[in-house]
């Protein structure tokens, strides 16, 4: 069976920042983002895309490079929701008359 791609693994990436950047946080400021916007990225890749597609482009990837299962690979993020139905119980079912109160 083939295996999945897997991506960089995020102790790779956080690697790569902080040889070039001291750490993840002065990265984050330098591009005009949060201090923790690089740390959420690495460790929730769909959590903020624009980082992610930032951290990328430092590193010299597209996204889908670096992370295969949250990017397409033209470099358009996967949606989160993709398929989902809805589980819970219409309001008429939780009413035993079928009438509103």
């Amino acid at each position: 069976m083939a295996q999945k791609p897997r991506g960089m693994h995020p102790e790779d990436i956080k690697a790569f920042i902080c040889k070039t950047w001291g750490t993840l946080a002065a990265f984050s400021v330098a591009k005009g983002r949060a201090p923790a916007a690089a740390s959420n990225a690495i460790r929730q890749p769909s959590y903020s895309h624009p980082m992610a597609q930032i951290i990328a482009k430092e590193m010299g990837k597209q996204p889908y490079d670096v992370w295969p299962d949250f990017y397409h690979p033209d470099g358009t993020p996967v949606p989160c929701r993709i398929g989902r139905t809805s589980t819970a119980a219409s309001g008429a079912a939780h009413r035993q008359n079928g009438v509103a109160a």
